[in-house]
């Protein structure tokens, strides 16, 4: 028909789903009562956000007709619907919020909150699909074998549930496996994800943030990849420092480990050993500048005077040579670690150490 838009059929429910073009249309297939002979029941879904309540109690001579009419609320009432023959009405309301009450007449009913039942089939008694589209072999209730549950022969043996295995009856409301299937469902509704999301939010511990309607991603915008540009500013910053911190450790070591001697400048005689070396050695400011670093002068001998009664002097090695067996073993360390390491820091730090390296080898 021209009314008609898109016509979806879920087998596992048993459910035609029809999208129509117009408000007649959608009239015609609520007034519906049988389909190519057979009896169907049609009704219109509630757009947006909704939340299901249910009271109790309900006189049984009602119609749904007749208490939506004299139903009042402080929440909108979107529909109403009698469970079965019971005196027990499921209310849905719009939006996220129960009321604590309703009035049916001059009644007062308190509102509870409504857990849908897991779908379950009436044929293999498994959960999910109907038994009118059910495929499976047919099983027993109580013992999960492949007979009728009249049969006498399981009424002696001790019940067993085809879903989890303990000794109850498949539609025992207890069963360990009808619970969570029902927290799931319970999840889903209040969060508005489907099925597989609230799954896994309850078994991995993920939570969703609530939506303002059903289908979440219809106002989802992608945000730009801000991870990555972050990654790359601390990547820069970090190698920038590195670099810095390896220009000031260099100047400390060489500060440590710079040959000692108790000789006095107005001991030596002429030029002095260690006015030499102090010119040769290169400025900090410069070896972080450049990142260059010339080779190491020998290690110069201490100048005595010639004063017979003068005592002979000690070199830093001589005072501590286990400390220095040790830092010398701890530097070859770390220098095979940093050639197996590409990066600019690593590099610029192996440069450093190779160039200490000779002053502490005389020492």
């Amino acid at each position: 028909p021209e009314g008609i838009h898109e016509v979806r059929f879920n087998s596992r429910l048993n459910v035609i789903a029809v999208d129509t073009r117009n408000g007649e249309a959608t009239k015609t297939l609520l007034n519906l009562k049988a389909l190519c002979g057979i009896p169907v029941m049609s009704y219109s879904p509630l757009a947006g956000t909704t939340v299901n309540g249910m009271i109790q109690e309900v006189d049984r001579e009602l119609s749904n007709e007749e208490i939506t009419s004299h139903l009042r609320s402080d929440i909108k009432v979107g529909a109403v619907r009698r469970l079965g023959k019971t005196s027990t009405v499921k209310v849905t309301f719009r939006g996220k919020i129960l009321p604590t009450h309703v009035l049916l007449g001059h009644v007062r009913h308190p509102v509870h909150p409504f857990q849908e039942r897991p779908i379950q089939c009436l044929n293999c008694f498994g959960f999910g699909h109907k038994r009118v589209t059910c495929k499976r072999p047919k099983k027993c209730e109580r013992c999960g074998k492949p007979h009728e549950s009249t049969d006498i022969t399981c009424q002696s043996m001790p019940a067993k549930c085809v879903n989890c295995g303990q000794e109850h009856e498949a539609t025992a409301r207890f069963c360990s496996k009808r619970k969570k299937l029902g927290e799931i469902q319970a999840y889903s509704k209040s969060n508005s994800v489907g099925f597989h999301a609230a799954k896994s939010a309850l078994e991995y511990g993920r939570h969703f943030p609530e939506m303002d309607s059903t289908r979440a991603d219809n106002n989802t915008t992608k945000e730009p990849n801000v991870t990555e540009l972050k990654n790359s500013g601390e990547q820069d910053m970090e190698e920038t420092s590195k670099d810095v911190t390896t220009s000031s450790l260099y100047t400390t070591v060489v500060k440590q480990t710079k040959p000692k001697s108790h000789a006095t400048q107005k001991d030596c005689q002429g030029s002095s050993p260690h006015d030499k070396q102090r010119s040769d050695m290169p400025a900090a400011s410069t070896l972080q500048a450049s990142q260059t670093f010339p080779a190491p002068t020998a290690r110069p001998q201490p100048c005595h005077s010639k004063d017979t009664n003068a005592q002979p002097t000690t070199s830093f090695g001589d005072s501590s040579p286990e400390w220095m067996s040790f830092v010398k073993a701890a530097v070859k360390i770390a220098l095979s670690l940093l050639k197996s390491i590409e990066s600019t820091w690593a590099k610029t730090l192996t440069t450093i150490i190779q160039a200490v390296l000779p002053l502490l080898e005389g020492c």
